[in-house]
This record gives structure tokens, sequence and C-alpha cells, in this order.
């Protein structure tokens, strides 16, 4: 069947990020990542949303000119999504690879790539077991429907990553024993002062202390207040606000920016009212909670 049936093309410069990828490294992690290339040892960072589990791949793989895949994992991840299926192109019939096959083939046309596998605890078990082959020591894949073995050739190198939220979020589960011994997992936490600063790039000091205040309030744990402001909601605060700054005097820019980018992430009457006194207190501005 492999001699009757074309796979479709892969070009591995469609998968070279273009745009330029601004991070700040926080605790080495631009260093295991190369680490974790070179043996190929899959890796996995963990830890809350919005504080750059994703962008520190992005940004290592940008830096050092090295394709990157990124996939979205979800409970409705099939395995045509990672392994591949047939596609009908006119009359032809062809096959499509899947993110696996599609990393092992960019990185033996260029020599490295990184797959990252983004929420990968949002996977059902069943796609989970998917991906055990190209994780452990055979690293690699083998796809029946086209007799065709799924590797990285020579001195080319695969580093399969991931991300992962804590259990708590909605939509995700405990990755399984057998895909969690295979991955070497780093956590992520929220970056000291300094480097948030150095994030957020806010050139009104003021403000970036008054937008650090808030987060705090909503970092404590507390029960009321259900959302946890993360670094790159305060980015988009500082850039929504510079924005609203064109269209609107100061201190309307402020209220909408404190409007949109922070009161409409909260839910429910209670965290609403909460954040609308903690932003009066900070801030200055009083909010109007819309029933």
């Amino acid at each position: 069947m492999d001699k009757k049936i074309e796979i479709l093309p892969i070009r591995a410069e469609d998968f070279i990020l273009k745009d330029e990828v601004f991070y700040v490294e926080t605790d080495d992690e631009l260093s295991v990542i190369e680490v974790h290339l070179e043996t190929q040892h899959p890796l996995c960072f963990q830890g809350l949303k919005g504080i750059g589990k994703t962008l520190a791949f992005a940004y290592y793989a940008q830096k050092n000119e090295i394709p990157i895949i990124q996939f979205d994992c979800s409970e409705g991840t099939k395995y045509s999504q990672l392994y591949g299926c047939f596609v009908l192109i006119g009359e032809k019939v062809f096959f499509k690879p899947g993110a696996l096959a599609i990393a092992y083939t960019i990185a033996n046309q260029v020599g490295k790539c990184i797959l990252i596998l983004e929420e990968i605890n949002a996977l059902s078990p069943a796609a989970q077991k998917l991906i055990s082959s190209s994780t452990d020591y055979r690293h690699q894949i083998y796809i029946e429907e086209i007799n065709k073995v799924f590797k990285c050739i020579d001195e080319n190198k695969l580093l399969i990553g991931a991300t992962m939220n804590p259990s708590f979020y909605g939509g995700v589960s405990e990755l399984n024993e057998d895909l969690k011994s295979r991955f070497s997992i780093l956590d992520f936490g929220y970056p000291d002062a300094n480097k948030e600063s150095e994030i957020i790039r806010c050139e009104d000091k003021q403000l970036e202390r008054m937008l650090f205040q808030i987060a705090m309030e909503t970092r404590k744990g507390e029960e009321t207040l259900n959302y946890s402001l993360s670094p790159r909601d305060l980015v988009a605060c500082v850039e929504i606000y510079n924005a609203y700054l064109k269209k609107f005097d100061k201190d309307r820019a402020l209220k909408m920016m404190l409007q949109v980018c922070i009161m409409g992430k909260f839910e429910g009457k209670a965290a609403k009212e909460t954040l609308r006194l903690r932003i009066d207190s900070i801030f200055g501005v009083e909010l109007e909670i819309k029933e």
C-alpha cells in the first residue's frame, strides 16, 4: 500500500516562526530545553495559565531557527490528528500526516524539530496511549495504514515537549502513569517582581505598581475571587491601555482597560463586587457591575 499512496509533502520552512517572540527567562528553562532537545528526552512545563510555558519553547525555537509544531490537545483529539489519515484530492487519494509524523519528517529534513503538545493532560486516556512509542526508548511511531515507521535518522533530533495546566482546571485530567513516567516535568510559577516588570514592559511605573497590586490580590487564592491575573493578562492590560489612549482621554482609557481586561475575567456577582472594591481602592476608579 505504501507504494500506491503518496504522502502529502511537508515543508519545514512553514514551521519556522517568522514574527519576533519576546520572552524573559525566569529559571534557566531555555538551557533545560536545549539539554532535552539534544538528548531527545521528552519535557513538560507544568503550571498556571499565562506564565510563559508555551512562550519558552517558542522563543527557544525562534532564537535557534528550529521548526516548531504547536499542537492543541483536547478530549476530542484523534488518531488521525496525531498519526495521519487518508484524504481525497481531486480523484486521487493521499496520506495526510498527523502532528507526530510531521515532526519526525521535519527533523529529518533540517536536523532538528520541536513538537509541543499543548495542554497534554486534556487528552483522553486513549489518546495519551498514542504518544507512548514516541516518548520512550523507541522514539518512533508506526503507521500501519501506509506500513511506514517515522523516526529520526542519523543524528537528527526531535524534542517532544508539552505544556500542562493544573488538574483543577476545567477540561483537564491526570496524565496516566505510563505517559507521566516518560516526561521530565518542570514546574512553572509566577516570576518575581523584577522579571514580571521586564515582561509587561510598562513605561508608566505608577500604572505598573497598581497592576501588580491588583494581580497580587487575585493570586492570594481568596475563594471569592475566582480568577488569578497572570503575567499574560498584565501584558494585555498595558498594550490595550496604550491603544485606548489613542481613542480616549487618560481617565476614560484607564476605566475602559480595567473594565475590559480585568473585570470581565471574573464571573458572578460576589467576585465582581469584591474586585470592584479592590479596583476602587487601588486605582481610584469606580466601575459598574452590569447585571
